[in-house]
């Protein structure tokens, strides 16, 4: 298991607001060039982020960053695909 999946499977074991911090934040920590381990990368953590989006919910104020964090984290993800 690789480091990020390690990350990952830890961060997905917390609650949507901690999911979406930890893909923001592992998100912001890759490399910008063009690499294919930072696709897969994104892959991985846009998949958290969509998790996370799930137990988020949108009527509650306090969860309103996390959720446009999440968004964020897939919207990247998709951008480099």
């Amino acid at each position: 298991m690789s480091p990020l999946e390690t990350l990952c499977t830890g961060a997905g074991a917390g609650g949507g607001v901690q999911m979406s911090r930890a893909a923001a934040a592992l998100s912001a920590t890759l490399p910008r060039a063009p690499h294919p381990l930072r696709t897969r990368a994104l892959r991985r953590l846009a998949q958290l982020a969509a998790l996370a989006l799930q137990r988020l919910d949108t009527d509650n104020p306090l969860h309103l960053k996390a959720i446009e964090q999440a968004r964020a984290v897939i919207a990247e993800a998709r951008a480099v695909e």
